[in-house]
C-alpha cells in the first residue's frame, strides 16, 4: 500500500469516581492507535473533548432533519432501529407485559418505553446523550430501569441524531460500552415551522398514525427564542388481523407449531385419583351450560364422562390478543433561549414536557394453581375442597392429589396494561472562553435536573388469597367470599365471582437526576509536531428512583411474580484530564 504510517495521537483519560460511600479510582488509558493510510488521511481519536478536532469526524452516523422527515417515522427509537448497528431494543412493537413479572434485575418490564440498544449488548449498555449532556432514565411504572426512554425526548426540538459507532468506556463509563446516541437539538429558528403527517396500512385501515409539530422561532441581535409543540397519536394494531401473526409461530395455521398454552377456557387437570392412585392429565369435553356441572367417573378409562385426555391440539392460541403495534399518545412542549453575554459568554436554557399516554395487552389471565404452577405465592399450595360446590372429582385436590390445574379466565377478558408517564426537563449552560498558556481556552458549565413520573394501570389480575379462599372449604367461604367454579369450562365463571376474586392493579414508579459539570479544553504549547492539547473536566451526578408496586402485589397475592418496593440513589463525582500529544508528523 502507498502512503506513510502516522502516529498522530494518543489520548489518556483518568476518571475519578465516588459512588454513596465508596471511593473508587479508576485509571485507563486508550493505546496508542496507528494504521497504514493516504497520505490525506488523519487519524480521529474517538470521543475526544480536546476542542480542536482532527480534520476528520469521528466514526459517526449523522441523522439530520431531512433524514428524520423522509423516514415518514414518529419515534426516535424506530428511527434509530434502522441504522445497521442497532440491535433489539424496546419499541412501540413490544407487548409482553403478562409474561415476565418483575425482572430480577428490577428494570422492569417498560411497557410503552422506547429505547436503543446497539450491537444487541443492553439498552443500559448504550448512553444516551441531549446536546453531550446525559438525561433521565425512563420510568414505566414496572421497575426502576437503567436507560433512557427515548419518547421522553420532544422530536420536534431535534436538529439531528449522532450515533458514536463505537464502545467509549474509556470517556464516559459502562453505560457507553456498546456506544453512543447524541441528540442534538436546535438552537436558532427564524419564524414559524409546522409540519403535519398522517398514515396507515392501507389495506387494513389501521394502525392510524398522526404527528403534528410547529415551533417558533425569534432571532434578536443577542437572544434567539424557539418554543414548540408536539402531538404524536399512534393506534393499536392487533395480531388478529394479520394472518402471519395469528399463532405464537409466525406463519402457523395452527397450535401444533407450537407455542399455545396449556391455560385453555376449557381448563387443563394434572391430578391423582386417590381412590385409584391413577394419574390423569384430562379437559373437557365441551363447556357446560350456566348452571350445569361436568362429571366424573373413576370407572371409566381418562376420567371418564366429561372429561377427556388433554393433548397439543387442545393448547389454546393466546396471540390474537396481543398487539403487534402498541397504542401511544404523546404531547410534547419545549422551549430554549440563547443569550449572548458580555466577555464572550453565552447561557443556554433548555425547558421540556413530554406526556406519555400508552397501552398493551394481553390474552385473558391464565389462572395456574398447584404444586406445579410455578407462580411462587399461595396459588401454588391451593387445596380444592371436596365440599366446594363446582368440585366434580369428589376429593379433596391439595398434597398427593393435585399437580396442576390451568383454566385461562375468558370471562374476565384480556389483561390490559395502561400507562401514563409524565417528564420534565430544564437543563442550564454557561460558555465562554479565557486565555490560559497564552492560548485561548473555551469552557463551559451545565446544571441538568430532569424527573420522570409514571403510573400504570392493570385489569384482569387475580388476588391469589381471594382465589384460595373460593376454591377451599365452603363453610370458610363467607361475607362477600363467592365460590370459584373453574371446573364448568368458558361461561361458567360469574361476574359475582370475578368480582370477588379480581382487582385493579396500581403501580408507579419515578426516576430524578440532577447533574452539574465542569469542562475546559485548549492548547497548552506548541510541539514540533504540532500543538499539545489538553482537556480537563468535573462532574457531580446524583440519580435516584423508586418502585411502589400494588400492595397486594407487594404482599405476593397477585397471579405474577411478586414484586417489592425498591427505592436507591447513587452519587457519582468525576475528575478527567485528557491530552492530545503529536509526536510525528510529515
Amino acid at each position: 500500500m502507498s502512503g506513510r504510517k502516522r502516529l498522530l495521537s494518543t489520548s489518556i483519560l483518568r476518571p475519578i469516581m465516588s459512588a454513596l460511600v465508596l471511593g473508587v479510582v479508576a485509571l485507563s488509558a486508550s493505546p496508542a492507535f496507528a494504521q497504514d493510510i493516504e497520505d490525506e488521511d488523519t487519524i480521529v481519536v474517538t470521543g475526544s473533548r480536546i476542542r480542536s478536532p482532527l480534520t476528520q469526524n469521528e466514526p459517526i452516523v449523522n441523522i439530520g432533519q431531512e433524514e428524520i422527515a423522509r423516514t415518514g417515522l414518529s419515534s426516535t427509537a424506530d428511527i434509530l432501529q434502522r441504522t445497521p448497528i442497532s440491535g433489539g431494543g424496546l419499541n412501540q412493537r413490544f407487548n409482553s407485559s403478562g409474561n415476565f413479572g418483575n425482572p430480577p434485575d428490577g428494570g422492569g418490564v417498560g411497557a410503552g418505553a422506547a429505547e436503543v440498544d446497539l450491537r444487541y449488548l443492553g439498552t443500559p449498555r448504550t448512553l444516551v446523550l441531549v446536546d453531550g449532556l446525559r438525561w433521565v432514565n425512563g420510568a414505566s411504572a414496572s421497575g426502576v430501569p437503567g436507560s433512557v426512554d427515548l419518547n421522553t425526548i420532544p422530536p420536534g426540538m431535534i436538529d439531528r441524531i449522532e450515533v458514536l459507532q463505537q464502545g467509549a468506556s474509556s470517556i464516559y463509563g459502562s453505560d457507553a460500552i456498546a456506544g453512543v446516541v447524541n441528540i442534538i437539538t436546535r438552537d436558532e429558528q427564524d419564524g414559524l415551522i409546522a409540519s403535519a403527517q398522517y398514515g396507515g396500512y392501507y389495506d387494513y385501515s389501521d394502525g392510524i398514525t398522526q404527528e403534528y409539530n410547529a415551533s417558533f422561532g425569534v432571532n434578536g441581535p443577542n437572544t434567539h427564542v424557539i418554543v414548540g409543540v408536539g402531538y404524536v397519536d399512534q393506534d393499536s394494531v392487533l395480531a388478529a388481523d394479520r394472518d402471519i401473526a395469528l399463532f405464537p409461530q409466525p406463519g402457523a395455521t395452527s397450535c401444533l407449531a407450537g407455542g399455545c398454552s396449556s391455560g385453555t377456557p376449557l381448563g387443563r387437570f394434572i391430578i391423582t385419583d386417590p381412590n385409584t392412585l391413577q394419574g390423569l392429565d384430562v379437559t373437557l369435553a365441551s363447556a357446560f351450560p350456566p348452571g350445569g356441572f361436568p362429571t366424573y367417573n373413576p370407572a371409566l378409562a381418562n376420567g371418564g364422562a366429561d372429561f377427556v385426555p388433554f393433548s397439543d391440539a387442545l393448547r389454546f392460541n393466546f396471540q390474537p390478543f396481543n398487539y403487534v403495534v402498541t397504542p401511544s399518545e404523546r404531547l410534547s412542549l419545549f422551549g430554549q433561549l440563547v443569550q449572548d453575554l458580555p466577555h464572550g459568554m453565552e447561557f443556554r436554557l433548555r425547558a421540556s414536557y413530554v406526556e406519555r399516554q400508552s397501552a398493551n395487552q394481553a390474552a385473558p389471565l391464565p389462572l395456574f394453581v398447584g404444586p406445579d404452577a410455578g407462580n411462587g405465592n399461595l396459588l401454588d399450595t391451593v387445596v380444592i375442597a371436596a365440599n366446594n360446590p363446582y368440585n366434580p372429582f369428589g376429593f379433596d385436590l391439595g398434597p398427593g392429589t393435585l399437580t396442576f390445574i390451568g383454566r385461562r379466565l375468558v370471562e374476565a377478558g384480556p389483561r390490559h396494561y395502561e400507562q401514563d408517564v409524565d417528564t420534565f426537563n430544564l437543563t442550564a449552560s454557561l460558555r465562554g472562553n479565557a486565555s490560559l498558556f497564552g492560548n485561548p481556552w473555551d469552557w463551559d458549565f451545565n446544571v441538568v435536573w430532569s424527573e420522570n413520573n409514571a403510573e400504570q394501570t392493570f385489569t384482569g389480575n387475580v388476588n391469589a388469597a381471594n382465589v384460595v379462599r373460593a376454591l377451599g372449604d365452603v363453610n370458610a367461604c363467607t361475607g362477600s367470599c363467592v365460590p370459584l367454579n373453574i371446573f364448568g369450562g368458558a361461561g361458567s365463571i360469574t361476574p359475582a365471582m370475578l368480582n370477588y376474586i379480581g382487582f385493579t392493579q396500581r403501580d408507579s414508579s419515578e426516576q430524578t437526576l440532577l447533574d452539574f459539570s465542569y469542562n475546559m479544553t485548549g492548547d497548552i504549547m506548541n510541539l514540533p509536531a504540532g500543538a499539545l492539547s489538553a482537556a480537563f473536566g468535573v462532574e457531580n451526578r446524583h440519580t435516584d428512583g423508586r418502585f411502589d408496586p400494588d400492595p397486594i402485589v407487594a404482599a405476593g397475592l397477585s397471579s405474577d411474580i411478586p414484586a417489592q418496593p425498591a427505592k436507591g440513589e447513587i452519587e457519582v463525582r468525576e475528575a478527567y484530564a485528557e491530552f492530545r500529544i503529536p509526536l510525528v508528523s510529515d
